[in-house]
């Protein structure tokens, strides 16, 4: 997911190179949709897989065994940021070592899995 997210951004800075200045304010745009939107919308849109999760075979699901819903994308996925705290997922790390089935914070309170 990383390395599709990069190509993407990586078109999106050719594209909006030629506009110079008036192109950062564009790019930044487009950097937060993809950097926060990708994995929201691919997690609902295509039965909880990005196409990284998808390579795996790892699929999002709800807690009680439907398919995510939007709600419980963005929360999972908003709380990855407090999950990198304070670094290299430090504050995920130990809740998925507290948590009875390994979830990291973002999929217990989105209540996810």
């Amino acid at each position: 997911d990383l390395a599709v997210r990069a190509a993407l951004l990586m078109v999106v800075a050719a594209v909006v190179a030629v506009l110079q200045d008036a192109g950062y304010g564009l790019y930044l745009i487009a950097y937060f949709v993809i950097f926060w939107g990708y994995p929201i919308l691919f997690e609902v849109l295509w039965d909880g897989q990005t196409p990284g999760k998808r390579a795996l075979e790892l699929r999002v699901i709800a807690d009680d065994g439907a398919p995510v819903g939007w709600i419980g994308s963005i929360v999972r996925n908003l709380l990855r940021t407090v999950d990198m705290l304070p670094f290299g997922y430090g504050v995920g790390l130990v809740a998925s070592f507290a948590a009875p089935w390994g979830r990291r914070l973002g999929d217990m309170v989105g209540k996810t899995m």
